[in-house]
């Protein structure tokens, strides 16, 4: 999706996403590329480190700034 000449990029994420007994991996997560003509942005989402870091990295980087989210911490 585009929005004023920033191209919005669904990315994989990792995350269990449950959050009761029974509800593990019943919702979807995800990571963004925001890209424009002058930058390329990551935002992690919130996600766990897994090999779609680097997947991510090679296809759509390099990144003039990446965010990664401490989901531990907020």
């Amino acid at each position: 999706a585009s929005f004023e000449g920033i191209k919005f990029i669904a990315t994989p994420a990792q995350h269990f996403s449950g959050r009761g007994m029974f509800d593990r991996n019943k919702t979807l997560w995800a990571s963004w590329v925001l890209q424009s003509k002058n930058h390329n942005i990551y935002y992690s989402g919130d996600s766990g480190y897994d090999i779609h870091f680097k997947e991510i990295g090679d296809r759509l980087g390099p990144f003039d700034v990446a965010f990664l989210e401490c989901g531990q911490y907020d």
